[in-house]
């Protein structure tokens, strides 16, 4: 059995009493490069603040881990989990493997795959299991990320 693994989990950031209701929301990014986790930490803080159509301050709780075992010891719901379609887990599995046991324990977890994968069949593949929501690496991944976290944590 794997040792589940934490990156980084950073502190939880505290709203002045006059700004009015804040809602925090918790995001986790299952990947087992510590620079994506960073790098889609950076963009999730770019966000957070914002207002969403209540206006209710969102602000996000992020966290990074890089291998989850067998049983998902150590996975908590979240409002958003995030998973590397290509987890170099040490099991065999993908990020799509590892969204169905999620799901399986956490029927309602809101998910999305992220991978550097553009191509039309796996994309298709993953869309024909119940994937909604996929990310690709690279140019266009900041956009995608703040399109995917508006429609399923703030919307």
């Amino acid at each position: 059995m794997m040792n589940f693994a934490t990156f980084f989990s950073p502190k939880k950031q505290e709203a002045s009493p006059v700004e009015g209701l804040v809602v925090s929301r918790s995001i986790l990014l299952i990947d087992d490069d510590p620079t994506m986790g960073i790098w889609v930490e950076q963009i999730i803080n770019g966000i957070s603040g914002i207002e969403n159509p209540e206006g209710q301050r969102i602000i996000f709780d992020f966290e990074q881990i890089s291998v989850v075992d067998s049983e998902l010891n150590g996975i908590v719901e979240k409002d958003l989990i995030f998973i590397d379609y290509h987890l170099n887990d040490g099991l065999g599995r993908t990020g799509q493997d590892l969204r169905k046991l999620i799901l399986a324990k956490f029927p309602n977890q809101r998910t999305a795959i992220i991978s550097s994968q553009e191509e039309g069949q796996l994309v298709l593949d993953m869309i024909k299991e119940g994937v909604r929501n996929y990310v690709v690496k690279g140019e266009d991944m900041e956009n995608q990320l703040r399109e995917t976290i508006q429609e399923l944590l703030i919307d």
